[in-house]
């Protein structure tokens, strides 16, 4: 069975981020609530996803506390 292109994502980013399609848009959400990093990435391709894993750009704002949802 051939390898298709979100599988070569996977393997290649699959330790650090979720990788999904929704609708026409692909979004990658980093594993790790506390990235100093972009926390999700948003692309029309998966080229152009790729590019946003290999380089994202720096975290602006904190995650939100527990408490924030009432846990």
């Amino acid at each position: 069975m051939p390898v298709s292109d979100l599988d070569q994502l996977r393997e290649q980013f699959g330790s650090r981020y979720t990788i999904r399609k929704v609708g026409g848009l692909w979004v990658a959400t980093d594993r790790d609530p506390y990235t100093g990093t972009e926390p999700t990435l948003t692309a029309d391709s998966l080229d152009a996803l790729a590019d946003q894993m290999r380089h994202p750009g720096p975290r602006l704002g904190g995650p939100f506390p527990n408490r924030t949802f009432g846990k």
